[in-house]
């Protein structure tokens, strides 16, 4: 569980096609691959009751904590932790 999945409330469902999505950090390109097609099709997210536009998105294999930035229709993977679908992808 990340951090800001203990302050949530109720997800909303994020569809952003036209969005560039960039991983902070190298390691996690695949991820934000996963997670460039999760939100043209649409996903849960989960807000990050003390970051606007920061949410908990659970992709196939693991989750992803984002940044959605609309004034450059860009979402930033921040972070991606396996822990909570961890037998779904072995």
């Amino acid at each position: 569980m990340l951090k800001s999945q203990k302050k949530v409330t109720d997800a909303i469902w994020l569809t952003l096609s036209g969005y560039r999505v960039a991983a902070l950090k190298p390691e996690f390109c695949e991820q934000a691959m996963e997670l460039e097609r999760a939100v043209r099709k649409g996903v849960a997210a989960y807000p990050d009751m003390t970051r606007p536009d920061f949410y908990d998105v659970e992709l196939e294999c693991g989750t992803a904590y984002i940044h959605v930035y609309r004034d450059k229709q860009a979402i930033y993977l921040v972070s991606h932790s396996l822990e909570t679908v961890l037998l779904q992808c072995s």
